[in-house]
């Protein structure tokens, strides 16, 4: 087992979400485009020419006076269990990802275990709730200005019109807002408590599996990973699944340490 205290590696960093390491907090400004895939072909296109653009966890760069030089421009990408479908993952695949992620926020089971009733109901959302089209991703962006926010939002639209209708943005939908300044939240909040350390990224703090599959969580066990089989490993990226009990069913581990790029 991976010790909570072992410090990951900057390949493994790069290889994981900035936004999981960072609140971004010196980035004020923030933009959530919402999009759904019309085509397989066309949106696995489309995320190849994103994932260059996507900003890892990768400790930031450090100037000769020994202050860091923080990115000016952030994006990172969320994907719904229905937009991972439509882009093309096996249901065999899609089935051994967390049952949680599966039945998504708006289903009726997760909605009473989060207390999302009377009008905070999934009928009542604006967004993603029950009758309203599916949020298939979500681009996070965060910049240091308005404008820099204005032109990463036009650059990310006109990749969108390049996927020839295969990757659309949800009509009327995107977000804008802003970090406040101080320590509260726009919603009046103090903030930084929902942003704890992580072990293997800051030394000590909530064991890193909390947060990341792959590694020990509270209870000092790896939590089950996605598996795909070999025969759709065929270029034999992600590593054989560790686990002892599925050694001989020719299963692939996708938390493997290759990266993003090779992936997709």
């Amino acid at each position: 087992m991976t010790p909570r205290s072992t410090a990951l590696s900057d390949d493994i960093l790069a290889d994981i979400q900035g936004f999981i390491s960072s609140g971004y907090g010196h980035l004020s400004p923030a933009a959530y485009l919402f999009v759904q895939f019309h085509d397989e072909g066309r949106a696995q296109h489309w995320l190849r020419r994103l994932v260059p653009e996507i900003t890892s966890a990768r400790p930031w760069p450090v100037a000769p006076n020994g202050v860091k030089v923080k990115p000016q421009l952030t994006l990172n990408i969320a994907f719904t269990a229905d937009g991972l479908a439509a882009i093309g993952l096996p249901s065999q695949v899609l089935n051994t990802f967390p049952l949680e992620f599966q039945e998504g926020m708006a289903s009726p089971i997760r909605s009473r275990i989060l207390g999302d009733t009377e009008e905070s109901d999934p009928v009542e959302w604006e967004l993603g709730g029950m009758g309203k089209p599916p949020i298939h991703a979500v681009l996070l962006l965060h910049a240091a200005s308005d404008a820099l926010l204005e032109a990463a939002c036009r650059a990310q639209r006109t990749l969108l019109d390049d996927a020839g209708g295969g990757v659309v943005e949800l009509p009327a939908s995107m977000q804008i807002g802003y970090r406040p300044d101080g320590d509260h939240e726009a919603f009046g909040f103090h903030d930084g408590i929902a942003q704890p350390s992580i072990a293997g990224m800051s030394g000590n703090g909530v064991p890193t599996g909390e947060f990341i599959l792959g590694y020990q969580n509270h209870f000092e066990i790896i939590p089950p990973t996605p598996v795909v089989s070999t025969e759709l490993d065929r270029g034999a990226v992600l590593p054989p699944l560790a686990n002892p009990y599925h050694a001989s069913q020719g299963l692939r581990d996708q938390i493997g340490r290759a990266s993003c790029r090779e992936r997709v």
